[in-house]
């Protein structure tokens, strides 16, 4: 999980989903554009934003 900021910035699309429940899509990156799902209830989960959006909005705002 430490990792996943890393390997989504590697890649040219990744898509995260929780399988919590249901597999379902929490969001995609393309080309270092993320859109979060927000809608999914599972965005708003503790290891989502402590392993994507934190690191992410971290990364992007010293661009």
């Amino acid at each position: 999980m430490n990792q996943l900021l890393e390997a989504c910035l590697l890649v040219d699309r990744a898509y995260l989903f929780d399988n919590s429940y249901n597999y379902s899509l929490i969001a995609k990156i393309h080309a270092g554009v993320c859109t979060i799902h927000e809608e999914n209830p599972a965005a708003e989960f503790s290891w989502f934003k402590k392993y994507f959006v934190e690191k992410f909005e971290s990364t992007t705002s010293k661009l």
